[in-house]
Formats: C-alpha cells, sequence, structure tokens
C-alpha cells in the first residue's frame, strides 16, 4: 500500500529575509540643485545614471527631492545577482514610461535574476524623478 503524505503550508514567515540595499536619491546626498549625477555603489551594487539618447545629463534637484531622468536617459543597476529592484518616484513625477532590458518590469517594480539590469526612461522629451532605488539581492 502507498501512502502520499502533503503537509500542511507553513505560515512561518522566512526566517533569514534578504534586505534590500536602499539608495535614498534625495537631499541626504549633500547634491546641490542641478547636479549633474553620474553613480553610487553600496554593498557591492552600483547604480549607474546616464543621458543615453538625450542632451540633458540625469540631475538632482531639490524640488522633488528626486534624480531626474529625461526621455532618452538609462539607469543601469549591477553588481551582484539580483532578484528585485523597486523605484519610489519623486514628486512631480513625469509619465514617461519605463523599460528593462531583461526580468519583469511594471508600475516600478523589476523581477528576474541578473547581475546587470539596463532601465531606459522612453521617449525623446519628458522626465520621470526617482527619489529611492531598493536592489534585493539573491
Amino acid at each position: 500500500i502507498l501512502r502520499y503524505y502533503k503537509p500542511e503550508p507553513s505560515t512561518d514567515p522566512d526566517p533569514s529575509p534578504t534586505p534590500s540595499i536602499d539608495f535614498l536619491l534625495d537631499s541626504s546626498l549633500g547634491l546641490d540643485n542641478g547636479t549633474e549625477v553620474t553613480s553610487f555603489t553600496s554593498d557591492g551594487i552600483t547604480v549607474t545614471f546616464d543621458k543615453g539618447s538625450n542632451t540633458n545629463a540625469p540631475k538632482y534637484y531639490s524640488s522633488g527631492d528626486a534624480v531626474r531622468v529625461y526621455g532618452g536617459g538609462t539607469i543601469t543597476v549591477s553588481g551582484a545577482e539580483m532578484s528585485n529592484i523597486a523605484f519610489t518616484f519623486g514628486s512631480g513625477d513625469g509619465s514617461n514610461e519605463i523599460t528593462a532590458d531583461n526580468g519583469t518590469y511594471a508600475d516600478g517594480k523589476w523581477e528576474g535574476s541578473a547581475s546587470s539590469v539596463i532601465f531606459t526612461v522612453n521617449g525623446t522629451s519628458g522626465h520621470r524623478r526617482f527619489a529611492k532605488i531598493s536592489v534585493t539581492k539573491k
């Protein structure tokens, strides 16, 4: 006689959740209003901002307390293997669509498995304002 045992699903939270690495893109950076932003590194993860096909480089603005990336600009998140990246947008945020070169991206959240993800702020005008980027390593 074969017997099948199906255990009950666990209700215990994961005992060791992976904490996210948060890049706060606000006045705590000590940047002057209108300062061009290039990259930040923390805990093995680097976030790089680039003007891409736009003539305007990404800049920190105190109005909105965020980094503004113009249409055609990119944000590259790289370093260790990552499973989640989440954006918090600043006040006065634009409406340009954002796409990722791999994984799944929707509504400010990326999921996948990669050591590098390039996000593009689509369009030839307009912008998006990034106040915080949270990265979860695998």
